[in-house]
């Protein structure tokens, strides 16, 4: 969840609830535990008073940075230690996989 906020900006609960596939009630016991740790904060939506938004802290940022660094060097030693058939495979599938991605963050998938 806080890599989809650092990711996409200030978002409204309800909107962060749809993305990450999670019941409101749940998104909102993370998203008070987050805020909690200093990693979100909540803002007045400035187009509609009642309603707040979500938004990284600076803190927040330098985490999930980290964690995405992490994972991407995690995921590199791992092809790493595949056979070159097996990464040239990967290489290939490359623009389908992103093909996938972008449908799936656009929800057309």
């Amino acid at each position: 969840m806080l890599a989809t906020v650092a990711r996409t900006g200030p978002v409204r609960p309800s909107e962060l609830a749809a993305a990450e596939q999670l019941h409101p009630t749940m998104l909102s016991r993370i998203a008070g535990k987050l805020e909690a740790a200093g990693l979100v904060e909540r803002l007045p939506d400035p187009a509609d008073g009642r309603a707040a938004a979500l938004a990284v802290t600076s803190e927040g940022a330098a985490r999930a940075a980290q964690v995405r660094h992490e994972r991407t060097e995690a995921l590199r030693a791992a092809v790493g230690r595949l056979d070159p058939d097996t990464r040239h495979a990967l290489a290939e599938a490359v623009p389908a996989l992103e093909a996938l991605a972008e449908a799936i963050q656009q929800g057309n998938a």
